[in-house]
């Protein structure tokens, strides 16, 4: 039987959006992410996307600790989450 190597990800990334800013990313736990998906999921559609952007800030955007309405433009939340929910799916 071939041998299967198990990916291994890595535990935090720098990461620096299109504005120059900085920002370093921290993996949850699977299931703690899981469990925070099922939270987001469990309210209904209505705040949906909210809740899941607040929790990756929360979460996984670990600098510089900041809110959805510490950002001044919603391309750059739009941006820096999605990069950070990649990281965190190891995508």
């Amino acid at each position: 039987m071939a041998k299967v190597e198990k990916k291994v990800f890595e535990l935090t990334k720098d990461y620096t959006s299109a504005s120059g800013e900085k920002y370093v990313f921290q993996k949850v736990a699977p299931a703690e992410w899981l469990d925070i998906l099922d939270d987001v999921d469990g309210e209904g559609k209505k705040g949906k996307n909210k809740r899941l952007y607040a929790a990756a800030l929360e979460h996984v955007i670990v600098q510089p600790k900041k809110e959805l309405n510490d950002f001044e433009d919603f391309a750059e939340v739009d941006e820096v989450v999605t990069a950070a929910v990649r990281f965190q799916q190891g995508k």
